[in-house]
């Protein structure tokens, strides 16, 4: 059931939910390392935000409590992402096109692609399914870690590129003149699989192609029906050491994450807005 009595605390002026079944390591540090982050010179963002992060305990007990692994092998695939050149030099050339155009907002350059490349680096998954594409920066990073791990599948759900499409919950699904996906590098795309479409149409589809899914990324429509009605048919396909993982937790999706969490007696980790679960049993 959707609680709403809840108790919220403000992190970085981003208002989250105190949830009973997620602990969130964002509370102490978010903040200081964020404004550290936005110092650095955008052209440098993406990468040299990685010396802050591996400074931050609280995000590594995050990645770490997502992974069930340890803080010294994410930080090995921090650097790791770091000192990849041939990424870096593909990804900057499309940040900047992106960058560049005023009529358009990148998103966030913080933490959660990062977080989402070592996460699979460390569960090495088979087959990995996200909901929500948009210019594909999330995506670029989790095909960099299928790309390193060399084995894995990526199957992505995203709304067709209609301009000025308005979601329920308030969000723009168009790229503009943008493809979706835009700024996955074309030597990644061998392990990708893009299916434009309702997620909760074409989710059906793809669980009904694959043994099980590995690794899960809710980023698609963050209302409360739509985000229990994608867990409703993902979590079966799921198994022992799998990962579900939840953006926009400071919206309806956290709610319906946190019953979801509750309802299947499990126990998730967050990092500010971006929310997960590793399950240790199925």
């Amino acid at each position: 059931m959707k609680t709403r009595d809840m108790i919220y605390t403000t992190i970085y002026n981003l208002k989250i939910p105190l949830y009973s079944n997620i602990i969130n390591f964002g509370l102490d540090s978010f903040e200081k390392t964020a404004k550290r982050i936005d110092l650095i010179e955008n052209d440098e963002k993406e990468w040299e935000k990685i010396n802050i992060l591996i400074n931050d305990l609280n995000y590594l007990q995050f990645l770490k409590r997502i992974t069930n692994t340890s803080e010294e092998e994410i930080v090995i695939y921090l650097d790791e992402f770091y000192k990849d050149t041939k990424f870096r030099k593909k990804n900057s050339e499309k940040l900047k096109v992106m960058e560049n155009d005023k009529s358009i907002v990148p998103g966030d350059l913080r933490f959660h692609s990062i977080s989402l490349y070592v996460i699979l680096r460390a569960i090495k998954p088979e087959i990995v399914v996200e909901t929500g594409v948009a210019f594909g920066k999330s995506t670029s990073l989790m095909l960099l870690a299928l790309e390193h791990n060399k084995k894995g599948k990526l199957y992505s759900v995203d709304l067709p590129n209609k301009e000025n499409n308005i979601m329920d919950d308030g969000a723009k699904t168009s790229t503009g003149i943008y493809e979706t996906g835009f700024l996955v590098p074309d030597y990644l795309k061998k392990n990708w699989i893009l299916k434009i479409g309702d997620s909760l149409k074409c989710l059906p589809e793809i669980t009904k192609k694959v043994k099980h899914i590995d690794v899960f990324l809710h980023d698609s429509l963050h209302t409360y029906d739509h985000v229990s009605s994608e867990l409703k048919i993902v979590y079966p396909k799921t198994k022992k050491e799998s990962v579900i993982l939840c953006d926009k937790i400071d919206k309806d999706s956290g709610f319906a994450f946190n019953d979801f969490l509750n309802k299947n007696k499990l126990v998730g980790f967050a990092y500010r807005d971006f929310g997960g679960v590793y399950i240790h049993e199925k």
